[in-house]
């Protein structure tokens, strides 16, 4: 295990443990929508966004778009939310034309379904590109309405 594995392992333990039941929905499509669904019954607005990010590999990117687009797919009135698509989870870290066309599947996944997709800006290494991803979406007319963007600080 290298150093900063080591270094977050116990904490993503904790977190997971003791406070991420408020905050991860469950392990499985079904599961995440019904906890969804009772945090919409409570007054909550819901965004989907799966763990894990800095992907190397294709197979974890096609995995991860396959993954949200069945999400996206399995959702209805009563489990609807926005769906969080994480730049290096879909292909950023490998090539920005990766992440442009995984993100280009699941944006018109989710139009088709009418439900909007948040772009994270996850990193500050990968930020102009994500961006750069965004706003060509945005740009566009049919997708306005689809696409937003999440900024942290």
């Amino acid at each position: 295990m290298n150093a900063a594995k080591l270094f977050w392992w116990p904490i993503d333990i904790i977190g997971c443990h003791l406070v991420g039941p408020s905050f991860v929905g469950g392990r499985s499509i079904e599961k995440v929508l019904k906890t969804g669904q009772e945090l919409k019954k409570r007054g909550y607005y819901v965004t989907y966004n799966l763990l894990g990010e800095h992907f190397t590999n294709r197979e974890s990117v096609e995995l991860t778009v396959r993954t949200l687009k069945d999400l996206i797919r399995a959702m209805n009135n009563s489990n609807s939310g926005n769906v969080s698509i994480k730049p290096t989870q879909c292909g950023m870290q490998i090539s920005p034309v990766l992440f442009h066309m995984k993100a280009k599947e699941i944006i018109d996944c989710g139009k088709k379904a009418g439900i909007q997709i948040e772009f994270d800006a996850e990193s500050y290494e990968f930020i102009d590109h994500t961006f750069r991803v965004f706003r060509e979406f945005a740009s566009k007319l049919h997708y306005r309405g689809f696409v937003r963007q999440c900024v942290q600080a």
